[in-house]
């Protein structure tokens, strides 16, 4: 069965995307980029790999600001947030991954098309 064409993602390709982002709590964004890379054959792999890297843009881009700021309090905060956000969400996506749905981050620079 071609996944390229259906829209139901395969066993294997669910457990890999749940593995991608599980990965990111220790590889940060090294765990989707090299399957965005690999250019997968499964449209579902390709799309969440897609969304977990303007994920990490976003948080990266939020993380230097809140860097320069925290010389002020607000950026320590912001950096708070950002962590929280961080956990919370790659949770849900690994929960909405296992179950074969494409998990859209909230809040995010969809910069990669």
């Amino acid at each position: 069965m071609d996944t390229s064409t259906t829209n139901t993602p395969t066993k294997e390709d669910r457990n890999l995307a749940v593995i991608m982002d599980i990965a990111m709590f220790f590889f940060f964004f090294f765990s989707p980029l090299i399957i965005y890379l690999l250019k997968s054959e499964s449209n579902f792999l390709r799309e969440q790999a897609k969304e977990s890297l303007n994920m990490n843009i976003t948080l990266i881009i939020g993380s230097i600001i809140s860097s320069i700021l925290s010389f002020i309090v607000i950026g320590v905060i912001g950096l708070v947030i950002i962590g929280l956000y961080l956990f919370v969400t790659v949770i849900l996506a690994a929960i909405a991954n296992s179950k074969g749905n494409l998990y859209r981050y909230p809040f995010i620079l969809r910069l990669i098309k």
